[in-house]
């Protein structure tokens, strides 16, 4: 049940049908229709997967699904390889697999918006998505597109980051980008779906307010600290 598109129809047609029209739909907004469906059919892909238990990976899942009493699994998370830095870049750092609801064009907006340098990074994106993106970033020369499957790579921006800036636009279950960027000594902002609540350094619930809070981080040094 980490995969919603597996558990919600609601996620593969309306969802994806709004936003090529420019709407955002997130399950936070969709009234309940999605949690309904996700519910629902929690136990029909536990009988084709033949398993005896729902697991879920963080408190917030589990509290979700509590109707149908599962296990939480903890996520191991390599925190030997993530060195915290105290030293940082003037960069904004995004992170994430490839996907509409993880919202790369509004952290383009807000790089575009505050005039700051930005790293997009995704992990393992097609060449076609690539493209799309680096001819996006070309309107800006503030912008920077990395495809990165090395994770010593991906470490070393999240450790020179001045924030990690993670705008997705769906409940994450655990959100390990977000946790990488705590472990890196980087301050993680982001809206407040999900689990997301419990793993970022500042939640905001607007672009308003993500706007400004990321303008006072870069812009105050004292703000910062």
């Amino acid at each position: 049940i980490h995969m919603y598109t597996m558990t919600c129809p609601i996620s593969n047609c309306v969802c994806i049908a709004l936003r090529k029209r420019g709407i955002n739909l997130n399950c936070k907004r969709c009234l309940g229709l999605s949690y309904y469906f996700l519910r629902k059919n929690v136990h029909k892909y536990r009988k084709v997967a033949e398993i005896s238990h729902n697991v879920v990976v963080s408190k917030y899942m589990q509290n979700f699904y509590k109707k149908y009493k599962p296990t939480y699994l903890p996520i191991p998370l390599e925190t030997n390889e993530i060195k915290p830095k105290k030293t940082k870049k003037d960069y904004i750092l995004f992170t994430a697999r490839h996907g509409i609801e993880k919202n790369p064009l509004e952290f383009i907006r807000l790089i575009t918006d505050l005039k700051v340098r930005g790293v997009l990074l995704f992990h393992g994106a097609t060449k076609s998505v690539m493209k799309q993106y680096i001819d996006v970033a070309k309107r800006s020369d503030k912008l920077i597109i990395k495809n990165v499957f090395d994770k010593r790579e991906l470490f070393k921006l999240y450790r020179d980051a001045r924030l990690v800036v993670l705008p997705y636009l769906y409940a994450e279950p655990f959100g390990i980008a977000f946790v990488n960027g705590i472990l890196a000594n980087t301050p993680v902002i982001g809206y407040d779906f999900g689990n997301q609540v419990n793993v970022c350094t500042y939640v905001v619930s607007s672009y308003k307010q993500l706007f400004d809070k990321v303008r006072s981080l870069m812009t105050d040094d004292k703000a910062y600290k």
